[in-house]
């Protein structure tokens, strides 16, 4: 590969990150959230109830990360965390009415 190509390549790429970082904080101020807690928050809206491993593999966040997200959604009282009836310990995130009014106003 010669250099020029190279310096294109991360030149587009930089750009793209520049887009990306754009529209995340023009979603950020639109709605108050992130984009990565948009996603969380959609999924469980797909998924239904569902534990953190499963919310982690749908959105390709760690598990941390994933949990992170749903403290700060859980703050905000658009998550709520419940018990399995079957297994104490497995733990469900689900949605609140308020989640479900600020998706469908959601500008993704």
């Amino acid at each position: 590969m010669s250099d020029q190509y190279i310096q294109d390549v991360l030149i587009n790429l930089r750009r793209i990150i520049r887009a990306t970082d754009l529209q995340s904080k023009w979603i950020s101020k639109t709605c108050g959230l992130t984009i990565p807690q948009i996603m969380v928050l959609r999924s469980i809206s797909s998924l239904g109830d569902v534990t953190v491993k499963k919310l982690s593999d749908e959105v390709s966040l760690s598990q941390a990360t994933v949990t992170t997200i749903l403290n700060r959604l859980e703050d905000k009282k658009l998550v709520e965390r419940v018990r399995s009836v079957a297994d104490k310990r497995i733990v469900h995130a689900r949605l609140t009415a308020e989640s479900l009014h600020v998706l469908k106003n959601t500008p993704l």
